[in-house]
């Protein structure tokens, strides 16, 4: 879509969401697989970063399923949300 390529269909859809509540002044910008570093020599990659009207921003991660299982996206998650002081959204 728009030559940006989507992990899942329910990312695209929510990609697609994002991109008209910008074209409507919901949001001032929408970016998409943003990456931000983390401990580690990691990174934590970002389905959906809006830039709020206020200039803040909110991080947003497109889910299928719950992953209260995956020990990774956790472990980045907690990471995030210590470093930046952001939570990630989950939809």
């Amino acid at each position: 879509m728009d030559g940006m390529s989507f992990d899942s269909g329910k990312e695209a859809v929510d990609a697609r969401n994002f991109m008209l509540g910008v074209r409507d002044g919901e949001w001032v910008a929408y970016l998409h697989h943003v990456r931000f570093p983390l401990p580690g020599n990691t990174y934590y990659e970002a389905d959906h970063v809006l830039i709020n009207k206020d200039l803040t921003v909110s991080i947003f991660d497109s889910k299928a399923v719950p992953q209260q299982s995956r020990r990774e996206y956790k472990l980045k998650k907690k990471l995030f949300a210590e470093k930046y002081h952001k939570e990630i959204t989950e939809i």
